[in-house]
């Protein structure tokens, strides 16, 4: 199976200088949580944040008592 070029890749600078692929370590997480390497697009972002500002996520109330930037 090949990588898709599309999707970005973690890299890990080696003690000796040269960077390689940190999926092919065996020290990936193949499966976890966001404490073990979460990664994301920009157009999950952006999605995330539609939902969190559109009532998707958050109940209107619940979101009016949140503190916003000022």
């Amino acid at each position: 199976m090949t990588a898709d070029r599309t999707i970005a890749r973690p890299y890990a600078t080696q003690p000796s200088g040269p960077r390689v692929d940190f999926t092919a370590s065996p020290y990936f997480p193949f499966a976890g949580g966001p404490h073990r390497g979460a990664y994301c697009n920009t157009a999950d972002l952006l999605a995330f944040a539609r939902a969190l500002r559109d009532g998707t996520l958050l109940t209107s109330a619940y979101a009016a008592s949140s503190p916003t930037a000022r």
